[in-house]
């Protein structure tokens, strides 16, 4: 038989008060075992007890935490707070504390759950939307932030001649059907809404996103098929000096890209040892 955990009411509180959905039901009178949150009859009791002395407390920190947490999220999608409406926001924001209601982890930060409600967002939307692309594009941007955040920059070992020049593995690529480059500017510019829509062009996009070492953040860069193909070159098969006596035409791509931190010579273990 498998052996039931019961929490603690404080435990209890902890769980609830980042969960809006279950702390307003529980503060109905609803059963806070249907959000996870499982109780010994006597800390049921004293759960009750406080909410009954402190229940308007608790239920405004309650709602001060989801508003808090809710203008966290949205500094950091740029793009998605700009394009929809503070009610539709809102609404959406409710719908995705819902969806996790009975989760017992929420993301550890504003910048992973961005991803995560963005990502619920993007679901949420019909898949031909013309929204979804630059919610896509927010939660790309914030999902290689938050990868950048656990890795270091690359360091410069010994002389750039001698490191085999890598791509950071926090970089990505992705590929958009929407000319996504400009719809952002067009967003972040102030733009309506509705003209912003009418500006979509279908039509492939493909968009680099890195982390930025040198200025911060996450930057961009739209990619032409020759670009492309270019990056490629960067998975530790060449030297710096090497990559550019071969394709010399490479170099203001790779300067460019050295000076950001996404690109840097590497020094294999061999050459160390040697």
């Amino acid at each position: 038989m498998k052996m039931v955990t019961h929490m603690t009411v404080q435990a209890a509180l902890a769980r609830l008060v980042v969960n809006p959905h279950a702390a307003l039901h529980v503060l109905r009178g609803g059963c806070p075992a249907e959000f996870g949150v499982v109780l010994a009859p006597d800390t049921h009791a004293a759960l009750n007890v406080f909410l009954e002395s402190h229940g308007a407390v608790f239920r405004a920190s309650v709602l001060m935490l989801r508003k808090r947490r809710l203008d966290n999220i949205l500094d950091a999608l740029t793009v998605t707070s700009r394009l929809f409406s503070e009610y539709e926001l809102s609404c959406y924001w409710d719908d995705y504390l819902a969806s996790i209601a009975t989760k017992a982890q929420t993301p550890k930060n504003p910048l992973l759950e961005s991803v995560a409600f963005g990502r619920f967002v993007i679901k949420a939307l019909p898949a031909d939307d013309p929204h979804v692309t630059l919610v896509e594009y927010d939660v790309t941007r914030n999902g290689v932030a938050a990868a950048a955040a656990t890795a270091s920059r690359y360091t410069l070992h010994e002389s750039p001649e001698r490191g085999l020049l890598l791509l950071h593995p926090a970089s990505q690529i992705v590929g958009f059907m929407v000319n996504v480059a400009g719809l952002v500017k067009a967003v972040t510019s102030g733009m309506t809404r509705n003209a912003v829509l009418d500006a979509i062009v279908k039509g492939p996009e493909r968009i680099l996103f890195f982390k930025n070492w040198k200025r911060g953040g996450v930057g961009t860069l739209k990619l032409g098929s020759a670009v492309e193909k270019s990056l490629g070159l960067f998975d530790g098969r060449y030297s710096h000096a090497e990559l550019l006596n071969r394709h010399p035409h490479l170099s203001t791509l790779v300067a460019s890209l050295l000076t950001a931190g996404v690109l840097a010579p590497c020094i294999p273990d061999a050459m160390h040892e040697g």
